[in-house]
């Protein structure tokens, strides 16, 4: 037999699950929808660049439509590590 305090719990975890699924259908959509440049463009990351010195050169370049988008993503994905420099085409 449920309780009635099962029912605030069973309300709280399934408005959790719509948030987490919101925003992951969002960095979805706005990683999918980027506006890829027209062109192949070329992108240099220096040595020593970081999260947001990579998210605002790929802004600038065209690749990344929403930088904030992007470093979010890589913080909570926790993958600052493995980004590197070097020379990427897009």
């Amino acid at each position: 037999m449920r309780t009635l305090r099962s029912r605030p719990f069973a309300l709280a975890c399934g408005a959790a699950g719509a948030i987490v699924l919101a925003l992951t259908a969002w960095a979805i959509v706005t990683f999918v929808a980027a506006p890829w440049p027209a062109q192949q463009t070329t992108v240099l990351i220096p040595q020593g660049s970081g999260v947001s010195a990579i998210a605002a050169r790929l802004h600038q370049q065209g690749v990344l439509r929403f930088p904030a988008a992007f470093r979010l993503l890589v913080r909570v994905r926790g993958v600052e590590a493995r980004l590197h420099a070097g020379q990427y085409a897009f």
